[in-house]
């Protein structure tokens, strides 16, 4: 996957009125590839370990703390 190829997550827009199963759904929608995307000018590949938190487990505390910053 090239750089260009690669979702600029500064650009996705959530609806944060939503809950946050719904908000996970619009974000994987348009990341595309929760695995690999852009953060500005940056590549992120992102690998997680065989005992580690799940995806779900990380995008959860991901949502939590956005909520928590308004």
């Amino acid at each position: 996957m090239t750089h260009a190829d690669r979702v600029d997550i500064t650009q996705i827009t959530l609806d944060m009125n939503l809950p946050a199963a719904q908000r996970a759904q619009q974000y994987l929608q348009q990341v595309k590839n929760p695995y690999a995307f852009r953060c500005g000018d940056i590549a992120v590949n992102v690998r997680f370990c065989h005992n580690g938190k799940t995806l779900e487990q990380a995008m959860q505390a991901y949502f939590t703390a956005l909520r928590t910053k308004e």
